[in-house]
């Protein structure tokens, strides 16, 4: 009996491998559509304003992060839909202190800024803080 290789046993190992290398592959492209897909539908966080930038439109926000808190900061996009009771819709009607509901995408790569605002909602606090 022999121990030398054969041909048929390369064709076998090399159609396994490609089947291995062709399916991580088809796995990297559906991972790769799910996270586009998760960057067009928008997050939402709600936190406090600490300043509101009107000149730049830039918002930074305190959130709550587990045990933590986070300081976070968005750019607000040009289309940016406000929702504010008793005060004009737009970004100057925020101020410090003000408890808010936002939605946002993710920036484009390489940008200064990870977060982009999309939606701005002041939420009602009930606890003595500054809602609307």
């Amino acid at each position: 009996m022999s121990h030398e290789p054969t041909t048929r046993g390369f064709r076998g190992a090399f159609a396994l491998m490609a089947f291995v290398l062709l399916a991580g592959t088809a796995s990297d492209t559906s991972s790769q559509s799910t996270l586009n897909a998760t960057r067009d539908r928008p997050d939402t966080m709600t936190g406090t304003v600490r300043t509101v930038d009107v000149e730049s439109q830039t918002l930074e926000i305190v959130t709550g992060v587990g045990h933590a808190v986070r300081l976070v900061r968005m750019q607000v996009a040009p289309d940016c839909t406000f929702t504010i009771p008793g005060a004009a819709s737009r970004l100057a009607s925020i101020t410090q202190g003000t408890c808010v509901r936002v939605e946002y995408v993710a920036a484009e790569r390489g940008a200064p800024i990870l977060r982009v605002a999309v939606a701005i909602e002041a939420v009602e606090t009930g606890e003595g803080g500054k809602g609307p």
